[in-house]
């Protein structure tokens, strides 16, 4: 098999609009396993997040290293062992935290396992929907941040009210930190993680930990936390439904995430 590890996102990619993953898509999937391939999900949602999600892809009884928070943490499927976790750490959080608290930007802070926010509002209550995990509500975010004893900080996500307010990122992150990244991650998202994590990052070190060239890896995404995944990946995949940018970037184009875009492109390539 060419392609002997392939890397998934998961919300608008194999996950179609209506939230669900088709019955051909998972066929598609346990076929490529039995050919001896191995399918994974990577997520910028913490792995407790995409774990509930597991069975809608039909993974849950696969022994499998998921990739959560922007490639930020692998952690073995069935054993919860965490392979691999590089955060931003307590000065770093708290540094983004006072820059989005400056532009009047929601945001909330993760730890491997925990999530940290201001209050609930109809953010908390918009997010928490759709990952399908709680929050800790501590009051004033940088506040909390100066506080804490803890350095165990993994990454902030920025929410707008406004797609235009994303732009924010892109200011912030002119100002240069080192070991910082910062990005979109969805029409109205920006996030900041440790430069040395992100997808691509973890791709490779999925591929390091199963002796898989990564020549012999594909990838899939639609938005431009993506795109070092797709840079990385032997094969670079971006859906029809992803921004232009991240299509510029990839080797293939696949249909988009409601025409089971994953499945065909591993069956086209793969079967």
């Amino acid at each position: 098999m060419k392609y002997k590890l392939i890397v998934s996102d998961f919300d608008g990619t194999l996950c179609r609009s209506d939230n669900t993953v088709s019955e051909y898509s998972k066929e598609v999937i346990e076929e490529y396993f039995k050919r001896g391939g191995i399918f994974t999900l990577s997520s910028g949602r913490s792995i407790a997040s995409l774990r509930t999600h597991l069975d809608e892809a039909g993974l849950t009884h696969r022994d499998i290293p998921l990739l959560g928070l922007q490639g930020s943490v692998i952690e073995e499927n069935l054993t919860g062992r965490v392979l691999y976790e590089k955060g931003i750490g307590r000065e770093t959080a708290l540094w983004f935290s006072k820059e989005c608290e400056k532009r009047g930007v929601y945001h909330h802070v993760y730890t491997k396992g925990e999530i940290f926010s201001s209050a609930p509002n109809m953010f908390t209550e918009l997010y928490t929907r759709l990952a399908g995990v709680g929050m800790n509500f501590v009051g004033n975010v940088s506040e909390f941040l100066e506080q804490s004893e803890r350095d165990d900080f993994i990454k902030i996500l920025a929410i707008t009210d406004d797609k235009e307010k994303t732009r924010y990122g892109a200011e912030i992150a002119a100002q240069g930190r080192t070991g910082v990244e910062i990005f979109t991650s969805g029409p109205y998202f920006f996030e900041c993680i440790n430069s040395g994590a992100g997808k691509g990052n973890g791709l490779k070190k999925i591929a390091e930990l199963l002796n898989v060239k990564i020549e012999e890896t594909m990838s899939f995404g639609d938005e431009m936390n993506d795109r070092t995944m797709i840079e990385a990946a032997g094969l670079g995949v971006a859906m029809d439904n992803a921004r232009k940018e991240l299509k510029d970037r990839a080797d293939a184009v696949a249909p988009s995430n409601d025409l089971d875009g994953v499945a065909k492109t591993i069956v086209k390539y793969c079967f």
